[in-house]
């Protein structure tokens, strides 16, 4: 019967993991996906600036039916691959931001978004969508729209590193509002913690920490004679 117990606690551990998996690269591609996608918009005007905004408009929207954000993905999810491999991750959760920011950088996105940039340009310039002269300037221009890029990327994970830093302090403030009995404080903690979470990549030591203040919250608003005892949240911390 324990081994029973024990090869069924390893499975449901596995599942949790494979499942945790999933969500970082869906939240990765969405979120940089995003962020090149904006960088891509930037590089444009920035490579064709004797362009009206429709012209860019329209040249973008041409990359786009061409295969663009296809390759852009097919980039994305073959850096993640790559990077994870090298960095020796492969069907692992990341336990830090840091870690999914290396492997996006191990992993060669922008070479593989350059090379889907000549694939669409190539195919395009080929069937008198896009003419000669656009595709001459964007594929001279591409440095500039990958630097772009680059810092579109650089910029997200500065900005989930500092989102993950104010989930900490909110915590801590959070059961400093705790032992005070402080409820209107502590669900103001509560909320800013909920904010800053859809921000960033979903890491198991903050889901853990926040599913603890998540119960305790819920416990708080459901029992109007909560009694704030320093058990529930010392017993909180140990199931972590």
């Amino acid at each position: 019967m324990e081994l029973l117990e024990n090869i069924n606690e390893l499975g449901n551990k596995i599942g949790n993991d494979i499942e945790l998996i999933k969500e970082q690269d869906n939240f990765l591609k969405s979120n940089i996906g995003n962020a090149i996608n904006y960088a891509v918009d930037i590089g444009l005007k920035a490579i064709l600036p004797d362009f009206v905004e429709n012209e860019v408009i329209d040249v973008k929207n041409s990359l786009i039916t061409g295969g663009l954000e296809e390759g852009i993905n097919s980039a994305l999810e073959n850096a993640i691959n790559l990077g994870k491999k090298a960095l020796g991750l492969s069907n692992t959760a990341y336990q830090t931001i840091e870690q999914a920011e290396n492997t996006i950088k191990k992993g060669g996105l922008a070479s593989g978004i350059s090379d889907g940039i000549d694939i669409v340009l190539n195919n395009l310039s080929k069937k008198n969508i896009i003419s000669e002269n656009i595709t001459t300037l964007i594929k001279n221009g591409k440095d500039i729209l990958l630097n772009n890029v680059d810092k579109n990327i650089n910029n997200e994970f500065n900005n989930q590193i500092k989102a993950c830093e104010k989930i900490e302090k909110y915590i801590e403030n959070w059961e400093k509002s705790y032992r005070k009995k402080d409820v209107e404080s502590l669900n103001k903690e509560y909320n800013k913690i909920e904010k800053q979470m859809k921000k960033i990549l979903p890491l198991e030591n903050l889901i853990n920490n926040v599913n603890k203040i998540r119960n305790l919250n819920n416990m708080i608003k459901d029992n109007e004679n909560f009694d704030f005892s320093s058990v529930y949240l010392d017993l909180a911390k140990k199931f972590n």
